[in-house]
């Protein structure tokens, strides 16, 4: 076979199994079968239609993506939903989309921490107490153009915004709202809406220096050591940059989680959750971005099942760590069975975990549709680093502590 016979061979294939792929129906979110007998459970509730009625849900990056397909789904079953979106525009267009449903709208930008201690503090005068709480809006450099780009960038706080907002911001959002939690009469429940891609760091780039805090002896003035993760434009550029700068978010949210759920103990549940792939638009809106939000979950059907799952599920053990990773196909576990190589230093510092993950995330979306069952379980090795976790939630309070009040 001469090279243009290959080629061809292959492109031919290649066409046949998109064709299949895109063939083959997307699963369908069943409400009344799988998520209402959930919330009917969670709220000790009879109500067959809005079982949650009472519930209060906080949402981040409410008014698109999967924060749209859960306020929607939580709203529709009764739900109190506290809106979270930095538009107050859409924020009021969500409000006219769900007429008759109970939608508290409050402007918030995840940028800034300033803005979400000034957010979490509206909430908390409304809201005494509130039962569940999805960290789900985020960003990747991915959607920026490369002139978008040209300039690191950077939170007021002086933290890579992809990590600022996706971990960060998260970060001060849930410390700030524990306490009402903790007032909730239900199942109080964190969910951080993470991603398999956490697989492709090793979590070397969110080990805490040394020394976090350093002193200035002669103006007595601190300074605090980051993590290479939270230094703006270390990963905006190069091959698997920005895929790094969202890994290494993804992952710091799981360990947050697994740091929080051991200080919390029984009085409050937090789990993490992959969407698998859904149309969400955070990969823009040139080709890649429409391509993947034609061929993806639906970001108000399946794509939501797994964190409408995680949010509401009172039958897994709350403080088993391994039980509180939550993907919407069994296809995302197979990482699991990587050979140990795959975690050798050298081959993330070669790139070749980079390459790997991403590979695997096209199988994942390859067989998703084909594998549609909320799988419990398939976080990385890396992610269960319980030295890991406490340092960079050390850190975390340290950076966030000024917006505490």
């Amino acid at each position: 076979m001469d090279n243009n016979s290959l080629f061809l061979w292959i492109a031919t294939s290649a066409v046949i199994l998109t064709s299949f792929i895109l063939a083959y129906p997307q699963p369908s979110l069943k409400l009344k079968e799988d998520i209402i007998p959930l919330a009917r459970r969670y709220a000790s509730s009879e109500d067959p239609v809005t079982p949650l009625k009472g519930v209060k849900v906080v949402i981040t990056g409410a008014t698109g993506g999967i924060g749209l397909g859960l306020v929607e789904h939580f709203a529709t079953m009764g739900a109190t939903v506290i809106a979270l979106g930095r538009s107050a525009t859409k924020l009021k267009a969500l409000q006219d989309q769900f007429p008759g449903q109970e939608i508290v709208p409050v402007e918030i930008q995840l940028t800034d921490l300033a803005s979400v201690q000034k957010a979490a503090n509206e909430i908390a005068s409304k809201f005494p107490a509130i039962d569940i709480l999805i960290n789900n809006a985020g960003i990747h450099y991915a959607a920026h153009t490369n002139s978008s780009l040209a300039k690191a960038p950077t939170t007021p706080q002086g933290l890579d915004q992809s990590f600022g907002v996706n971990y960060v911001s998260h970060f001060l959002l849930t410390e700030k709202l524990l306490d009402a939690l903790k007032q909730s009469k239900h199942q109080p429940t964190v969910v951080q809406i993470s991603s398999s891609f956490h697989w492709a760091v090793d979590g070397s780039e969110l080990v805490i220096p040394s020394s976090s805090v350093t002193k200035n002896d002669n103006t007595n003035a601190t300074t605090l050591q980051h993590p290479i993760a939270a230094i703006p434009g270390m990963f905006t550029s190069g091959l698997f940059g920005p895929q790094r700068a969202y890994a290494n978010s993804k992952l710091a949210q799981i360990l947050h989680a697994r740091a929080l759920q051991r200080r919390c103990g029984q009085t409050v549940v937090v789990r993490s959750i992959c969407p698998c792939w859904v149309g969400t638009g955070i990969a823009g809106q040139d080709l890649s971005g429409k391509w993947l939000g034609y061929t993806a979950y639906p970001n108000n059907g399946y794509g939501v099942k797994s964190a409408l799952t995680a949010a509401l599920d009172t039958t897994t053990s709350t403080t088993t760590i391994g039980t509180d990773f939550y993907t919407n196909s069994p296809v995302t576990g197979w990482a699991q069975a990587l050979p140990s190589i795959f975690h050798a230093s050298w081959f993330y510092t070669y790139q070749l975990r980079d390459t790997f993950t991403l590979a695997f995330a096209g199988i994942i979306w390859s067989l998703q549709r084909f594998m549609a069952t909320v799988h419990v379980g398939g976080a990385s090795p890396e992610s269960f680093d319980e030295t890991l976790q406490e340092s960079l939630y050390q850190w975390s309070m340290e950076t966030v502590h000024p917006f505490l009040g």
